[in-house]
């Protein structure tokens, strides 16, 4: 399911446990909010389902209100009730030094956030080191009040409501507040009432939510994407945007900058309900996705690309370009015909086949390839069982088929009995155009799913790359782990959650890239069973350089580089942590940008002297 819920965070309960909790309720992994709340804090949390999780970073949920009260004449040391108590004072016998006080909080400030915040020092988090009795020195930021109202004071209780950016702790508010009126000031209750375009009176508790999950979720995004800014672009702008490439448009200070350079990406966020403004923009730019043959265009000319296409590697780019050449001289606009899942897995379900891609990157990758629709089939025991002449006659009857696009390999029908020499004879019968594309070679080696994962499979990563045309990626979840990277190495790590059905390199440590929100960052990754540890579960474990987010519950791709070695068992996790900080400090022989596309480029040695160091 693909959506926004508006949650009520209770009070006492962390803002992963709400994710845990709708995670049960409508099972799927998939799941992220937009803006933690403290366990004692009630309120908005507003939580993004399905391929909506990657609205977060868009969302316009950085303006919130808070309804915030405070105990007088006492201080803690986290800032709230829940710490405990290390001054006392008097209260003021004049209470309008509040709102004098008030006055030099409004608008933009400087605000050291509170010790006890998840803001990380040195790797750290601030709270754990103030926990542990170590000083925290945090720098004061920038943030914006945009409304700070004293809504009632009733000795030893002030209450506020405060309308704020971003980054604004509530809790060092009350602090400064209070240091400036001259008494102390602690947060006994907070409870967060708006946030960008999510209010309370439109939120739903979680029992509400397990009573009706469907009517829960928010599916039309209009409303809040319709809060982004917006940006005209001429057709060839638009062309641009949609390849892949950076923007760049002109302010009134006459200085560019730079504009999104992933369009593919925030295209993908806009729902079926929103599908309007697509093909408003670009009629003909977006790719559809098909289930059936009756969803096929009747009212136009078109060409298939046939296949199974998993991984989409540089033989099946090979027909996919023959696809669109055919479709351009026909006068047609070029499409796929593939399947899912894969026809083993009917047929024989025991009988595993790894996969290179999942079902929605297939699709990503032939929206890319300029693709104007694909068909999903799902194949059933009836349809594998029917013969080669059946399926010809199924396409024969298409109204919109001009043209056909297949690889050499290619089978169908019963037993795989058609292929693409029966393929020709049925196109010269039927006058319908044909074009095979002959098996592309990379160094000798056949193109093929089935090396590509052989290749995978024994850790040449860059092998695979030669055939695959780009590195190896992989998508997953956070999730929790064994905290081995935080407590034993002093480097908080990320465990990604696999699906079953993909191909997963060989144990070892890799060189990778961990691509997050648009951005791409160096990381080292261990996958196997740490044998350190005595581990019996398989695992992918990264350390991502230079990121400091929190991200359990979300998801990102893992973009493999190159294997550094295989799984070692060291004589103690000491042994681990001086191997692991070596390779960390060797990290610049592994990282390395540059095209992996251009045969020209694919020496034996695999050499590129394009290739630039990263800087890290």
């Amino acid at each position: 399911m693909d959506g926004v819920i508006n949650v009520v965070k209770p009070k006492d309960w962390t803002s992963f446990d709400v994710i845990a909790k709708l995670r049960r309720i409508y099972h799927q992994k998939k799941i992220g909010h937009g803006g933690t709340l403290d366990p004692m804090a009630e309120g908005v949390l507003p939580v993004f389902l399905g391929r909506a999780a990657r609205l977060i970073e868009y969302a316009p949920i950085h303006t919130k209100t808070y309804e915030a009260s405070f105990r007088m004449g006492l201080a803690t040391d986290t800032e709230d009730m829940t710490g405990q108590v290390v001054e006392e004072g008097p209260l003021p016998e004049d209470l309008s030094v509040f709102e004098r006080a008030a006055e030099k909080f409004r608008g933009p400030i400087m605000q050291v956030p509170s010790s006890y915040s998840a803001l990380k020092i040195k790797g750290e988090r601030a709270y754990k080191l103030a926990r542990e009795g170590k000083k925290v020195d945090l720098p004061a930021r920038p943030v914006t009040i945009y409304k700070l109202e004293i809504t009632e004071i009733a000795p030893p209780f002030l209450s506020l409501t405060v309308t704020c950016s971003a980054g604004t702790y509530i809790r060092a508010l009350g602090r400064d507040l209070g240091k400036e009126a001259g008494c102390l000031l602690t947060m006994s209750g907070l409870n967060r009432t708006e946030m960008g375009p999510f209010t309370l009176q439109d939120a739903w508790t979680l029992e509400d939510i397990e009573k009706d999950p469907e009517g829960a979720v928010i599916k039309d995004l209009h409303p809040i994407l319709s809060k982004l800014p917006a940006l005209e672009l001429s057709e060839k702008e638009g062309a641009d945007f949609l390849q892949g490439k950076r923007l760049r448009c002109e302010k009134e200070t006459g200085k560019r900058r730079p504009f999104f350079r992933d369009p593919v990406s925030l295209v993908s966020l806009l729902f079926p309900e929103a599908s309007f403004i697509r093909k408003k923009c670009f009629p003909e730019a977006f790719m559809e996705i098909y289930h059936s043959w009756e969803e096929l265009p009747t009212n136009k000319k078109f060409v298939l690309a046939m296949g199974f296409f998993d991984g989409c590697h540089r033989g099946h780019e090979e027909v996919l370009r023959l696809a669109r050449k055919l479709a351009a001289t026909v006068d047609a606009i070029p499409g796929v015909l593939t399947f899912w899942p894969h026809p083993m897995a009917v047929l024989a379900p025991k009988v595993q086949v790894p996969l290179l891609q999942s079902r929605e990157e297939k699709a990503k990758s032939m929206e890319k390839a300029g693709m104007a629709f694909t068909l999903f089939l799902r194949p059933d025991k009836k349809f594998l069982q029917e013969g080669p002449e059946e399926f010809l006659e199924k396409l024969e009857s298409l109204p919109g088929l001009s043209g056909l696009a297949a690889g050499e390999n290619f089978t169908f029908g019963r037993q795989a009995k058609g292929n693409s020499r029966l393929l020709k004879e049925w196109s010269r019968l039927k006058k319908i155009p044909v074009s095979v594309a002959g098996l592309t070679e990379e160094e000798g080696k056949t193109v093929s799913s089935t090396a590509i994962r052989q290749l995978i499979q024994q850790g040449q990563m860059k092998e695979a790359a030669c055939l695959l045309g780009r590195n190896y990626t992989l998508q997953g979840d956070v999730v929790h782990g064994f905290h081995r990277g935080h407590d034993i190495l002093g480097f908080p790590t990320a465990n990604l959650s696999f699906a079953a059905d993909r191909v997963l390199p060989k144990d070892g440590v890799y060189a990778t890239f961990a691509l997050i929100g648009g951005r791409k960052y160096p990381s080292i990754t261990n996958i196997g069973k740490n044998p350190t540890f005595e581990g019996k579960q398989r695992t992918i474990e990264t350390f991502i350089f230079h990121f400091d987010s929190n991200i359990y519950g979300k998801s990102f791709t893992l973009e493999w580089v190159e294997r550094i070695r295989g799984e070692i068992r060291f004589p103690s996790p000491e042994h681990w942590r001086r191997r692991f900080r070596r390779i960390y400090r060797g990290r610049r022989r592994y990282w390395r940008e540059g095209s992996v596309r251009r045969p020209a480029l694919m020496t034996k040695k695999l050499r590129n002297p394009g290739y630039r160091l990263m800087e890290l």
